[in-house]
Formats: structure tokens, C-alpha cells, sequence
């Protein structure tokens, strides 16, 4: 009896040591809340903040076409805006998150631990920000430039050769005490009959999340070229204004 209930003991514990080892798997999070996006079906984990403005968060997309899941795992900076880490993670269609992420849970931790990532929550939320008597607001804007052939700043980057135009997407920040800053800038180029002569992208501006460790916050842009995707940018509160 005695090596009975030692046999069940010694399992229990190591089950335990075994769940302990395995990723806490955060909840998802509807980034398109606040935006129509009906084309666009992705959940979004948050996993954690830096005190040196990163973050770690994953994604979740169907994919009809081979019939899985497709899983990735990311660590962005957005003081940059750039991501410093991804792994994309083979799932099966059926397999659960929590499967599917542990597969690659010691680089996942690994990751984590690099960047120093601390798991934790942060709020996300619609524009206009508020904090205490400042607010901020986030527009796009959109410029155009004509090229001629032969005139300076023509690049002859379309075999027609007719005019060139460069287009500019912005994300521009409006502070209440009338300054702005642009922190994200999307530049394409088009020709004569060559996507059209007008915009051909669009650009949303969706929520944002507040760092729980700076007066930093990640902004959520719904970016739309022939499909609708998710970006990043980073914006600091203090600075810029």
C-alpha cells in the first residue's frame, strides 16, 4: 500500500513538473475591435513588455490552402520598429494554441528571457489618448509627387517610361498643445498605367496599447495592399512634441 501511494506521489509530482515547464498561453486579443476588417481573420496574443520598449506577441492565421494553421511568434521593438525575433511554428488545423506553441517552448523562453520580456497584460484601447490634461489623436495623410521624364528626381523605374508618382502614407500623431509628429511613413512608387495614378494603398489607424513600464505606446495600423494586414509603430508620449 505504502509503495502504492508513493508510486501515485512521485507521478503527481511529475506531472506538475512537467505543467510547470509548459507556456502560460495569454489570451487573445481583438485588434480589429474598433475597425472593419472583414477580410482579415488573426488572433493576436500579447505576451509580455519590456522595460526598454519591446514586446513579445503571436499570431494566429488559417491557412485554406494547406490546410493548417499558420503560427508565429514575435519579439518587435518599437523604439525602431523593427522585429528582433520570429519563428513560424507548423501547426495542424485542429491542434490547440497551447500545443502548438509548446513545440518551440524553450525558444520561446529563451526569447523571452533575451529581451527581457515580463509577462504581463496591457490594456488595448481607441484613440484619442488621454492622460490627465494631455491627449493625443492619430490621423492619416496622404501626399503625391509627380515625376516627368527628364525632370530632376525621375527615375525611370517603369518600362513605359511615362511620369512616375511617389506616394506617401503617413501615421501622424496630434498632441493637444498643437504639435504632431509623423512616426510611420509608407512610400510607394507608380506609373502611367502602372497600378493606376492614384492611391492604391490604404491605411487604418486601429487602437493602441499603453506600456505597463514607459509612457510608450505600440499603435495598431490595419494596412490594406490588395489584402488587409497588421502593423506595429511605436510611438514615446514624452518626446517629439
Amino acid at each position: 500500500m505504502k509503495y502504492k501511494y508513493f508510486v501515485l506521489i512521485s507521478f503527481a509530482l511529475f506531472s506538475l513538473r512537467l505543467d510547470a515547464q509548459n507556456l502560460s498561453i495569454p489570451p487573445s486579443v481583438d485588434l480589429l475591435k474598433y475597425v472593419e476588417a472583414p477580410n482579415l481573420v488573426q488572433t493576436t496574443r500579447m505576451w509580455g513588455w519590456s522595460r526598454d520598449g519591446k514586446v513579445a506577441y503571436s499570431t494566429e492565421t488559417k491557412n485554406m490552402d494547406e490546410d493548417k494553421n499558420n503560427v508565429s511568434f514575435c519579439v518587435f521593438d518599437f523604439v525602431n520598429d523593427k522585429t528582433v525575433f520570429k519563428i513560424d511554428i507548423d501547426s495542424g488545423k485542429t491542434e490547440d494554441a497551447a500545443t502548438a506553441y509548446n513545440k518551440r517552448r524553450d525558444e520561446i523562453k529563451n526569447a523571452m528571457s533575451r529581451y527581457s520580456i515580463v509577462e504581463q497584460q496591457a490594456s488595448y484601447l481607441r484613440f484619442p489618448i488621454r492622460k490627465g490634461n494631455e491627449s493625443y489623436r492619430a490621423e492619416t495623410s496622404y501626399t503625391m509627387k509627380t515625376y516627368r521624364p527628364g525632370e530632376a528626381g525621375y527615375q525611370g523605374l517603369f518600362p513605359n517610361g511615362g511620369s512616375e508618382y511617389r506616394e506617401e502614407y503617413s501615421i501622424v500623431i496630434h498632441k493637444n498643445n498643437g504639435k504632431q509628429k509623423t512616426i510611420k511613413t509608407y512610400t510607394m512608387y507608380s506609373g502611367d498605367g502602372i497600378y493606376g495614378d492614384g492611391p492604391g494603398f490604404e491605411l487604418d489607424v486601429c487602437g493602441y496599447f499603453l506600456s505597463p513600464f514607459e509612457n510608450r505606446v505600440l499603435i495598431v495600423i490595419l494596412r490594406f495592399e490588395g489584402y488587409d494586414s497588421i502593423d506595429f509603430s511605436g510611438c514615446h508620449l514624452d518626446f517629439g512634441f
